[in-house]
């Protein structure tokens, strides 16, 4: 912890802080602006860390409760359409958050299944198995192929 992260700080703990001027004037090591996403987990990072050293009593107060933090947006979903597809083999263009229809699953689907992994497709598409819970399923006693 060094003084410039500690200067926004309000000494006494009275009102709500502007976010740390640190976090909005310095870009993120891939020269971009840090999102206000990223800005709420660093938040929640030093908020953590530095409750642990008010229990330990090394400081009186905790600088960053009640910092002022920009609220991330959350994205939201869009359809994959003919047009979406088009920018996205294109240009690479892509929505944050884009859903395929109930034709666009069903042909996924029968494409790939012979896949080996058909199953863990299934899931994925069917129930809503994001990726790191589809790894865990994929222990030793897993067994992706149907038996006769």
């Amino acid at each position: 912890m060094g003084r410039p992260i500690l200067d926004w700080a309000d000494p006494i703990g009275q009102g709500r802080q502007p976010c740390p001027p640190l976090l909005l004037r310095h870009p993120s090591p891939t020269g971009r602006r840090l999102s206000p996403a990223t800005m709420v987990r660093i938040h929640a990072t030093l908020r953590t860390a530095l409750n642990a050293a008010v229990r330990a009593r090394l400081i009186p107060i905790n600088p960053a409760h009640g910092a002022d933090l920009p609220r991330p947006r959350r994205p939201h979903s869009v359809i994959w359409t003919a047009g979406r597809t088009a920018r996205w083999q294109q240009a690479g263009e892509r929505p944050a958050v884009a859903v395929w229809t109930e034709q666009q699953l069903a042909a996924f689907l029968a494409g790939v299944a012979q896949d080996r992994l058909y199953a863990a497709w299934w899931l994925a598409a069917l129930r809503g198995l994001r990726r790191g819970e589809l790894m865990g399923c994929a222990g030793r006693t897993t067994t992706w192929t149907p038996r006769s």
